[in-house]
């Protein structure tokens, strides 16, 4: 309620303005330059740093009030004539603060809406259109399956495939089939699946022996058409013996730093 309230008394302000300008402003010279120098404020407000565009509005009110003290000294104007052009400049500089406090606003909420949704990103479980895990929650499922099985000594392996494909269009298409034939590949209540960017996906291949990786494998890239395949590589290796390492290879996997053409090397 309170935002709105604010939001409210920035737009009377702003309207208000531009109407008095229309009333009290005699050249429309003026009253155009009064416009432009709105939208310079709400422009500079929104895109440079609060504190030097702040700093720019003092600079032009205090520049208005010099200019019309000067003139009214220059010109020996009588009490009339300078009452009308401190309305005016008074006019001006609100019109100014107001033009700029809207840009700051819209600044401050582009902000909080960026935030919100890394926030919504960070929350969200699934990927929107593949239905794959996020990479949070994929991290986070994996740690309570790593738990289970290293208490019961069992082994466990990470396959890391990555789309090569560089035209957008065509790494979406790809990574829509890719996601679909992961899914129907891998263990529904044992494996977990994951997209670490937009070019890669994470598989978590729980209780398994190299066997079943192979197994694995093959039953993934039998989904997959000979085209599909040749722009898609993976990488294969057993999960580490301790959680640690085994994020720090997951951040490996992210970077893609050693990430080379298709390997199945996962005898280490």
């Amino acid at each position: 309620m309170e935002r709105l309230t604010n939001q409210l008394f920035i737009y009377i302000g702003l309207l208000g303005s531009i109407l008095l300008g229309s009333l009290i402003i005699e050249s429309r010279s003026y009253f155009i330059g009064m416009i432009v120098l709105m939208m310079i404020m709400g422009l500079l407000s929104i895109f440079m740093r609060t504190m030097y565009s702040f700093a720019i509005l003092i600079a032009i009110i205090l520049g208005l009030a010099f200019y019309n003290v000067g003139t009214s000294w220059y010109f020996a104007w009588d009490i009339s004539k300078q009452g009308i052009n401190i309305a005016v400049q008074a006019l001006l500089s609100f019109a100014a603060l107001m033009a700029w406090i809207y840009g700051y606003t819209v600044r401050k909420n582009s902000k909080v809406l960026q935030a919100l949704n890394s926030e919504l990103l960070r929350l969200r479980k699934y990927e929107e259109h593949t239905g794959i895990l996020t990479l949070n929650e994929f991290l986070e499922q994996a740690e309570i399956l790593f738990t289970g099985m290293k208490r019961r000594k069992e082994t466990g392996f990470l396959v890391h495939i990555l789309i090569k494909e560089s035209k957008e269009y065509k790494q979406r298409i790809l990574r829509d089939k890719l996601s679909k034939a992961v899914l129907e590949s891998i263990r529904a209540k044992y494996d977990l699946a994951g997209q670490l960017h937009p070019s890669a996906i994470i598989l978590y291949l729980n209780n398994t022996t190299e066997q079943g990786v192979e197994i694995v494998m093959e039953r993934l890239k039998g989904k997959l058409d000979h085209i599909s395949l040749q722009s898609i590589s993976f990488e294969i290796a057993r999960v580490p013996e301790n959680w640690n390492e085994t994020r720090e290879q997951l951040k490996v996997f992210i970077r893609s730093e050693h990430f080379g053409s298709h390997t199945d090397d996962y005898r280490n």
